[in-house]
């Protein structure tokens, strides 16, 4: 009788057994418990649960079975009650049917622990709802957060954490802190564990095993544990790259005439270069070849500066262009660090200058490129003045590039 309703409402082989053998529900006859059972999915029905969830909340815990409809409810209540609207009590249960069992409490006592750290209620609530499980934990709660302050973390940085990623209380608390450790242990330092734990979903899941093995696979490739700490403070995603694919991006720098050295200090330089397409990184190159640089030139500039690879392609060549139609084309030989400067900035700054009587040459180009503060301190203009369009316009071509003839009557 019990199995045959079980099957019908769609519980697998594994499931039947665990239900049938509960300790809450083995006491009572097949009878009994097929009432209960019609009772609850009638009641969670009637909440919004379809059948498949009900399904699944059961699974995990049978135990669901003996409540009564009444109990159901007066927890739903007593969860409004501490804030959560309905349809996140809804999402709450539906996630961990386990809290439809607990105490008071000891949700309260989850709610207290997070409220400590000095959480909004709203905060709670986010964090509860991206990590219904954390209920289950209300005994370690303390025993856990004082082992995360033993890792080298003050109370802020653990509530940072806490907030991002309540799930690090979890079951894979322990496996968290021995990648914690071992990042501290190889010479990595606090301040770039803290970016991973706070800002990297997938440091949750990484094994440590790994991370070993990526640690392994960098030294190999010839970078040493300073190289390794900064590339990923700069680009985490390292962590979880295939090496197929570093070694892939190694291959193609080299395929465009780096030495393997340069290209090791481009990627300690720039860690970024392994997001990038081949597309991005080749366009890029070939514009200094397009405006006349040669490859001594490119590879000076690039070690000096790769994250010139960061910059918008359209944007890149205006920059471009300008210096070239400025003859100030070899400075970024010696400063690739003028490139930062936005090109409407430049070519604005240069127009103004020329109207005032100055001259702009290799010895004189450094206003071109200071903040927007020193230049109008040492002209006394204002800075919007010197961008505005209207007096000094950039062609609207069908190209990124800037007006040649409308530039060069300028000089």
């Amino acid at each position: 009788m019990l199995d045959k309703l079980l099957l019908e409402l769609g519980y697998s082989d594994n499931d039947i057994i665990m239900i049938k053998y509960n300790r809450d529900l083995s006491i009572y006859s097949d009878e009994v418990v097929c009432g209960m059972i019609n009772k609850i999915f009638n009641h969670l029905f009637s909440l919004g649960y379809s059948n498949d969830d009900i399904l699944k909340m059961t699974s995990l815990y049978p135990s669901i079975f003996r409540l009564s409809s009444t109990c159901i409810d007066n927890r739903f209540n007593f969860l409004i009650n501490l804030g959560y609207s309905l349809d996140d009590v809804k999402r709450l249960v539906k996630n961990n049917s386990g809290i439809l069992l607990m105490n008071d409490s000891q949700i309260n006592d989850v709610i207290s622990f997070l409220n400590n750290f000095g959480n909004t209620n709203e905060e709670v609530i986010d964090m509860t709802l991206n990590y219904s499980y954390i209920f289950n934990e209300h005994k370690n709660l303390k025993d856990k957060f004082k082992g995360l302050l033993s890792l080298g973390f003050s109370f802020r940085n653990v509530n940072e954490i806490t907030r991002k990623n309540p799930s690090i209380y979890g079951n894979k608390y322990y496996d968290y802190c021995e990648k914690i450790n071992y990042l501290k242990d190889i010479g990595i330092s606090s301040s770039v564990i803290l970016k991973l734990t706070k800002e990297c979903d997938f440091f949750n899941f990484i094994l440590l095993n790994d991370i070993k093995g990526r640690i392994r696979d960098l030294e190999m490739l010839g970078f040493n544990v300073l190289d390794i700490e900064k590339m990923i403070n700069m680009y985490p995603s390292i962590l979880i790259l295939y090496i197929g694919d570093i070694i892939e991006k190694i291959q193609f720098l080299i395929s465009l005439g780096f030495s393997y050295s340069c290209v090791l200090t481009m990627i300690k330089e720039n860690a970024l270069i392994f997001y990038y397409s081949k597309n991005n990184l080749r366009e890029k190159v070939d514009l200094f070849y397009e405006f006349g640089y040669s490859f001594n030139d490119v590879k000076e500039i690039i070690l000096k500066c790769p994250k010139i690879f960061d910059f918008d392609l359209v944007e890149f060549i205006r920059k471009l262009e300008f210096l070239k139609l400025a003859r100030l084309g070899k400075i970024i030989i010696d400063d690739p660090s003028v490139l930062f400067v936005s090109s409407s900035s430049m070519y604005s700054r240069y127009v103004y200058l020329k109207s005032i009587g100055e001259s702009i040459g290799y010895k004189s180009y450094s206003v071109l490129f200071v903040s927007d503060d020193e230049f109008s301190k040492k002209y006394n203009i204002n800075i919007d003045e010197v961008c505005d369009y209207h007096i000094y316009p950039i062609a609207d071509n069908d190209t990124p590039r800037l007006s040649a003839d409308r530039f060069e009557y300028t000089f």
